[in-house]
């Protein structure tokens, strides 16, 4: 029955799209993370002062209940697609930054020490020891962050969603259609997957 329903799903509910749709918004929140979290947990894990300043605002974030938020996004910005992408850049962002800053701080110290000794400067030991150094581990949160934003999906496109994985499990729902929302939970384990490998192996190179 779920093979069935997936078939049915791909050619009379536009199934791909959905993925596409869904894939999309999710990339455009992983992006939004990245460009915020990597710069700050870059500053954060490099410099104490800016860790000191940033840390108490940051770190209770890790603890908020992420769906609470859904009602006041819903007001600040409707119900179209800046919410949802603001959604699940709310829910990537918590946890990328922790991730980024101690990526930093698990370089080994000896590699800052050997290259202040050379005579570089603190701007040159983030530029060219702290960053390299912490990349393939920053990479992995990526992985994380990537999983994550999967899970929040369903919850995103709960609201007006028109297409989307999400927009589908609620019509399932809706409809008492399990093998629709089984079909559902198999596509996005599997896309979630395969966006995993993608993630690993940018990662190597």
């Amino acid at each position: 029955q779920v093979l069935k329903s997936l078939l049915y799903l791909f050619f009379e509910k536009d199934l791909g799209l959905a993925i596409a749709t869904s894939g999309l918004r999710i990339a455009k929140a992983i992006g939004l993370s990245i460009v915020v979290a990597l710069p700050l947990g870059i500053a954060m894990g490099a410099f104490e002062v800016v860790n000191r300043f940033f840390n108490p605002l940051v770190a209770p974030m890790r603890y908020l209940p992420i769906t609470a938020f859904i009602p006041l996004l819903i007001f600040w910005l409707g119900i179209e697609e800046e919410q949802k992408v603001a959604f699940l850049f709310l829910g990537t962002v918590v946890y990328l930054l922790p991730a980024v800053v101690d990526a930093i701080r698990a370089v080994p110290e000896e590699l800052v020490q050997t290259a202040q000794t050379l005579g570089a400067s603190r701007a040159q030991v983030v530029r060219t020891v702290l960053i390299p150094a912490a990349l393939p581990q920053i990479f992995d949160s990526f992985r994380t962050v990537n999983a994550i934003a999967w899970t929040y999906i369903i919850l995103a496109e709960l609201v007006n969603s028109k297409t989307g994985i999400g927009f589908i499990l609620h019509e399932a729902e809706q409809k008492a259609k399990p093998a629709w929302i089984f079909a559902g939970i198999l596509v996005v384990g599997v896309v979630g997957l395969v966006t995993d490998k993608v993630i690993d192996g940018v990662n190597r190179l």
